[in-house]
């Protein structure tokens, strides 16, 4: 065994106080040479413990097995070092996160033995593993979120972006990469006026008033609710909601609430609104209309029939007044036709119209019939400050 008299000298005088570290030296089999506090403190051996031993019993079982303490040793004879981190044992058993650093000592090009310097990061590794855990619990609840989500730094640069960002705009993968500027990104996927006025009035330092900033952006059939809160620290959070198939969803009920469902006139409620407006400010007329036998063919054919005939008998009102007049169903086989009054004889032209049109002849499912229409016409004449027809 080589002689390490004068190294243990110098070894006592700087780092045998050492209480943080582990620092102790091997010969090159790996047999503890000295010891210092720290190493006691950290692995529970004195010095007459463990000197003379082999390095390898702060290692696992397993570990041992599989030749871990040797390639190591062997690592720092052929490379001068060797640096890792790994689970170690103490002397009661219990295992600490250990960060080793093992440096070959050599004399005049010889190998003499090994500098070996251990550190416990046991604490610092669990604070890492709840960090990778939160940090991946954050990416699996952003990459699961309906909506898209941004961080924003104060110089309007991107911190983060949630995929779902991403799917929403319709931008290929690597768009929104932290660092890049989120406004010209909207700018070329939503285009300059919903751009800038992302940028007025979203991108906004944080005041006393914590309220988030919101508003809509419709582009096509595509509808994008947009919430930006400003952060104190600077910087803003951004999301952004694909509200396209709810606004479909408003307007076909919007739709269904002023219209008929079987023929897609305006109903009975949306003509009483109409006729509330228009009454106290224009002149306008009133053609009633119904159909004769309706009825009948009911009795005869059944609902399916009728509601085809329903359905015709619309298209035909539609046929027979000018864009700005309105036609309306009022149930059953009654319906509405509201125009401007004109003058008595083209009132009259368009109740002959109307009628020869509802009272041609259908052919349904190879059905023939004929049915007429009785019609009534009403004219209200321009009363301002008159109470609403009902």
């Amino acid at each position: 065994m080589a002689d390490f008299s004068h190294d243990d000298a110098m070894y006592r005088l700087l780092v045998q106080g050492v209480t943080d570290y582990a620092i102790y030296m091997l010969a090159p089999d790996g047999t503890v040479v000295n010891w210092n506090a720290g190493a006691a403190r950290a692995k529970g051996y004195t010095a007459e413990e463990i000197v003379g031993r082999n390095f390898a019993c702060f290692y696992a079982p397993e570990d041992r097995t599989s030749g871990l303490p040797e390639r190591g040793l062997a690592t720092a004879r052929e490379t001068g070092r060797f640096e890792a981190e790994g689970w170690r044992l103490r002397k009661d058993g219990t295992r600490f996160w250990a960060h080793v650093v093992i440096d070959a000592i050599r004399d005049g090009g010889a190998l003499v033995g090994f500098a070996k310097i251990t550190r416990d990061r046991t604490e610092q590794r669990a604070a890492a593993v709840m960090l990778k855990a939160a940090s991946d619990n954050l990416d699996l609840a952003l990459s699961n979120m309906m909506d898209g989500l941004c961080l924003i730094g104060p110089d309007g640069r991107l911190v983060l972006a949630n995929p779902r960002l991403g799917d929403i705009l319709g931008l290929e993968a690597g768009a929104l990469a932290p660092g890049r500027r989120l406004v010209p990104v909207l700018r070329r996927v939503l285009g300059s006026t919903a751009a800038d006025l992302f940028a007025r009035t979203h991108l906004r330092p944080a005041s006393g008033v914590r309220e988030p900033v919101i508003s809509e952006c419709v582009r096509g059939s595509n509808a994008l609710s947009i919430r930006t809160r400003a952060l104190e620290a600077g910087g803003w959070v951004s999301t952004f909601e694909d509200v396209s198939e709810r606004r479909q969803i408003e307007g076909r009920l919007r739709h269904l609430a002023q219209h008929d469902p079987l023929t897609g006139l305006t109903n009975r409620a949306a003509l009483r609104a109409h006729l509330d407006a228009r009454l106290d400010r224009a002149r306008v007329a009133v053609l009633r209309l119904d159909l004769d036998r309706f009825k009948a063919v009911n009795d005869s054919f059944g609902h399916a029939l009728g509601d085809a005939v329903l359905r015709e008998a619309a298209g035909r009102l539609r046929a027979c007044v000018r864009s700005g007049d309105l036609v309306a169903r009022l149930g059953g086989d009654e319906f509405a036709v509201v125009v401007e009054a004109r003058a008595p004889a083209a009132l009259a032209g368009l109740a002959e119209r109307v009628v020869r049109a509802l009272g041609e002849v259908y052919e349904i499912d190879g059905i023939r019939l004929t049915l007429g229409a009785s019609a009534g016409l009403a004219v209200a004449e321009e009363c301002p400050g008159a109470p609403p027809w009902r």
